[in-house]
């Protein structure tokens, strides 16, 4: 039991508690701040040939020592660029950011507080690779990482059916008249070098380890040789006529979907299809190395191995694949709005979310997954998920080319 004279001295000390509670909330580094959320610093790169621009703002505080602009190249130590930075500011920051990924960060000592104040994320600047991006029916632009923004986009002219990309160059079809374009990159930016109409009425194509082109006609297969200007049919007999074709990867087969909704094996030293699957309705596919092709059916996620005649399949509504490699591969599932990895022995590994993809690419020399989404981003996830680029299109892409 308190007695009356203990009265005063308990109201003291509720009061002293709840002003020792709140005192705090104001500091724009306490985490119940409604304002900042504790994290109050903020930091921009911009990269460009050369070097990065950096802007930060960091509160000017009484009780705030001077902060610390600090950089790590992914896989080495960590450098101070800029010390005893305060309130706003920019720097440069001079190095070659198309040769590795550097992650920056801002941290200072707050008095009152244990340990040193990071900066809530790290700015990732990953420049490597560019990637073609095809959107509408005759635009083709190229993303730059050293602009994070596009490079003019140029018009081709025929309505576009497939594209390919080798090196710096991209290979496109069109109609009527089944014109082969190809634009590459010349002083940063994409100029049209080369135009041909080959008569066929194409419907995709697959470029070769040689730059030679397998096309995909109303009457079959043909090669296409660019630098001769010269066509010669592959005289390989096929049940029905080829929609999609696709080269391995080693360049020894093509891979074909047909009007029937069979899919095909043949060796190109070959006559005729060597093995052949029945799939029905096809939306896309890839080769990958070791004689495997993922697609997506209407029926899921398959993997078809070349010398089984059975196939391995994911339930997944799925319309778009992307080769990691001969056991997994990115799926677009739009239904569920997200991108998923799969794996062949069925389990998912790697999701992102919120969004419905229109076109995919995985560059297997740069480990980065491009994602196009039908509400018209350009997304960049690194292997860990970290989004590398997030910028905006004219128009959601139907495919995507990594250099």
């Amino acid at each position: 039991m308190i007695s009356k004279e203990s009265y005063p001295l308990l109201v003291m000390i509720l009061l002293l508690f709840s002003s020792c509670s709140n005192r705090d909330h104001d500091n724009p580094f306490d985490p119940k701040n409604p304002s900042t959320g504790g994290q109050p610093i903020e930091l921009k790169a911009i990269p460009a040939p050369l070097f990065v621009t950096l802007h930060w703002e960091v509160p000017v505080m009484d009780d705030l020592e001077p902060a610390r602009l600090l950089m790590r190249v992914i896989g080495s130590s960590t450098i101070v660029v800029r010390d005893g930075i305060m309130g706003d500011g920019s720097c440069r920051h001079y190095c070659d950011p198309s040769e590795s990924e550097q992650a920056y960060w801002i941290e200072t000592p707050v008095q009152g507080w244990s340990g040193l104040h990071r900066s809530d994320t790290s700015v990732v600047i990953s420049s490597r690779g560019e990637c073609w991006v095809a959107s509408g029916y005759d635009r083709v632009g190229l993303f730059s990482p050293y602009s994070m923004s596009f490079l003019p986009a140029i018009c081709l002219g025929t309505f576009l059916l497939d594209t390919a990309s080798s090196g710096d160059s991209l290979w496109a079809i069109g109609s009527p008249a089944g014109y082969v374009h190809c634009v590459i990159r010349m002083d940063g930016a994409p100029v049209l070098i080369e135009e041909m109409s080959t008569g066929l009425s194409l419907s995709s194509f697959s470029l070769s380890r040689d730059h030679r082109l397998l096309l995909a006609h109303s009457d079959g297969l043909t090669w296409l040789n660019p630098a001769e200007y010269r066509t010669s049919p592959w005289q390989v007999t096929l049940p029905a006529m080829p929609i999609l074709v696709r080269l391995s990867p080693e360049g020894d087969a093509a891979w074909i979907w047909d009007r029937d909704g069979e899919l095909l094996y043949v060796p190109v030293d070959s006559l005729a299809p060597t093995r052949q699957w029945s799939i029905g309705p096809l939306y896309d596919m890839e080769p990958s190395h070791g004689g495997f092709c993922w697609a997506a059916t209407a029926s899921g996620v398959i993997r078809v191995n070349r010398e089984e005649s059975s196939m391995r399949e994911v339930e997944i509504p799925a319309r778009i694949v992307s080769v990691v490699d001969s056991t997994s591969c990115w799926a677009s599932v739009p239904e569920e709005r997200h991108v998923v990895l799969v794996h062949a022995d069925g389990t998912m590994g790697a999701c992102y979310e919120g969004f419905s993809a229109s076109a995919l690419d995985y560059s297997k020399k740069d480990a980065v997954l491009w994602v196009s989404t039908i509400d018209a981003r350009l997304l960049k996830f690194l292997n860990d998920g970290r989004v590398a680029a997030n910028t905006s299109l004219d128009e959601a892409a139907w495919t995507l080319n990594a250099l």
